[in-house]
C-alpha cells in the first residue's frame, strides 16, 4: 500500500506470484483439487449449481459454494420452490462472464469471444508488470458487471447486488501471461457514493487463485484510493468471519508499520499515548477498525502483557462553522512498540506496502465526506 504517513513513493513490497495461463495437465489437476478443498460449511446443502467450468481452452472446473439466482434460461421456468442441485454443470466465459448450461454453446462462445478487459487500467505493479487493476463503471458496463456479480454469488453467500450495478464501480485484478492473454482472477466492488464511507462492498478472489495473498492487493487498492481522496474508509459491515480474518492481517500490516515508524516526539504527552483518530487519519483506516485491530492484537482479555495498555477519552472543544462551541471526545490509546514488533513478527507480517504510488496510472481527487453539506 502507498505510505500511510506520506504521499511519497514507498519502498517496494513483495511482488505477487506469477501465474501460467497455459496450464499443463498436472498443474491444472492440482489447481482443481485445491479449489475443491473447502470446509464442508462453505459448500451448503441447498446450493442449486454443482460445478462451475471457468475459462476457455484451458478451463478449470470447481464446485459452487452457495445458491445463486441465475435467470430462467439456466434453471428453467419452474425454479421456484425447487431445492438441491438443479444444474450439474455451469459453463462461464473467463473474459465476459457469459454463462450457459450447454457445453457446446459455451465452447462456441469462447472461440469467438474477443472481449478484452473492460474499463480503465488504474494500477500496474511496478515490479511485476503482469499484474494490474482495472476500474469498471457499472453504469457503462452493465451487462459485464451483472454477469460478474452472478458469478460471484456462487462464492459469496451475502452477495445481494446482482443486477442493480449502476451505482457501483468494480475493480478487477488482472494477470497478463507472457503470451499476452489476460485473466481476471478477482475483484472488489465499491459504491460510487457511500455515506458510511465504505471503500469496499464485496471482495472475491476466484477459488483457483485463492491462498496466494492476492486479496491483499485489492484491499490495498481500496485504501490507496481512500488516501488519494483523503477520506478514511473501511469495508461494508457486517464482515464475514473469513473476511475479518483477512482484514485484520491487512490492517495489522499497515498500522504496525505506522506505529513502529513513529518517533517518540510524535507521541502525545511523552507517555506512549496516541490519538486513535490520528492513527485513523494517517493510515486512512476507520477508527473503529483501528480499535478492532488493537483488541485483536491483545487476544484474550486476561492475557499479559498488553499491547494495548490503555484507552482514554478526552473532552476536546471544537468550534463549528457557525461559531458555536461543540464538545467532542478524543480517544487515546497507549501502545507498547516493542510488543507491536513482536506481534508483527509472530503474525508473519513483513510490514512492507502492498501497492506503491508509482504504480498508479490514475490519480483520484480529494473528496468531501458525503452528506457533510460542504
Amino acid at each position: 500500500m502507498p505510505s500511510a504517513t506520506a504521499p511519497n513513493p514507498s519502498p517496494s513490497g513483495s511482488a505477487p506470484p506469477s501465474l501460467d495461463h497455459s496450464l499443463p495437465a498436472d498443474v491444472k489437476s492440482n489447481i482443481e483439487a485445491e479449489a475443491r478443498k473447502k470446509p464442508a460449511a462453505r459448500v451448503i446443502s441447498d446450493r442449486n449449481i454443482d460445478n462451475v467450468t471457468f475459462g476457455s481452452l484451458d478451463a478449470i472446473t470447481f464446485p459452487a459454494w452457495y445458491r445463486c439466482t441465475y435467470p430462467k434460461q439456466i434453471f428453467g421456468e419452474k425454479m421456484d420452490g425447487r431445492k438441491g442441485i438443479v444444474v450439474n454443470d455451469l459453463y462461464v466465459c473467463n473474459k465476459c462472464f457469459a454463462y450457459s448450461k450447454d457445453a457446446p454453446t459455451w465452447a462456441r462462445h469462447c472461440r469467438c469471444c474477443d472481449s478484452g478487459v473492460p474499463g480503465e487500467k488504474i494500477y500496474e505493479h511496478p515490479k511485476n508488470k503482469s499484474w494490474s487493476v482495472w476500474e469498471v463503471d457499472g453504469e457503462q458496463e452493465k451487462l459485464f458487471c451483472q454477469n460478474l456479480s452472478l458469478f460471484a454469488k456462487l462464492f459469496i453467500d451475502s452477495k445481494s447486488v446482482l443486477f442493480d450495478v449502476s451505482s457501483f464501480n468494480y475493480y478487477l485484478l488482472v494477470h497478463a501471461a507472457d503470451t499476452g492473454s489476460q485473466q481476471i482472477v478477482g475483484f472488489f466492488s465499491k459504491e460510487k457514493i457511500s455515506f458510511e464511507q465504505y471503500n469496499l462492498a464485496c471482495i472475491l478472489i476466484f477459488p483457483p487463485w485463492q491462498k496466494k495473498g492476492l486479496g491483499n492487493i485489492l484491499m490495498a487498492i481500496s485504501y490507496a484510493i481512500c488516501r488519494m481522496e483523503e477520506l478514511p474508509g473501511g469495508p461494508e459491515k457486517p464482515i464475514s468471519d473469513l473476511g475479518k480474518k483477512g482484514y485484520l492481517k491487512f490492517w495489522g500490516n499497515e498500522i504496525c508499520r505506522y506505529l513502529i515508524g513513529l518517533k517518540e516526539t510524535d507521541v502525545k504527552r511523552g507517555n506512549g499515548m496516541i490519538d486513535l483518530e490520528r492513527v485513523s487519519r494517517e493510515c486512512y483506516i476507520k477508527a473503529d477498525d483501528c480499535l478492532a485491530l488493537f483488541e485483536a492484537m491483545d487476544g484474550e482479555k486476561d492475557s499479559e502483557p498488553k499491547i494495548l495498555q490503555a484507552v482514554e477519552n478526552e473532552a476536546v472543544t471544537e468550534h463549528t462553522n457557525d461559531g458555536e462551541e461543540k464538545t467532542a471526545f478524543q480517544h487515546r490509546v497507549r501502545i507498547d512498540k516493542a510488543l507491536v514488533r513482536a506481534w508483527a513478527a509472530k503474525e508473519g507480517l513483513d510490514l512492507l506496502p502492498v501497492v506503491e504510488d508509482r504504480g498508479f496510472l490514475k490519480i483520484y481527487e480529494k473528496r468531501e465526506t458525503p452528506g457533510n453539506g460542504r
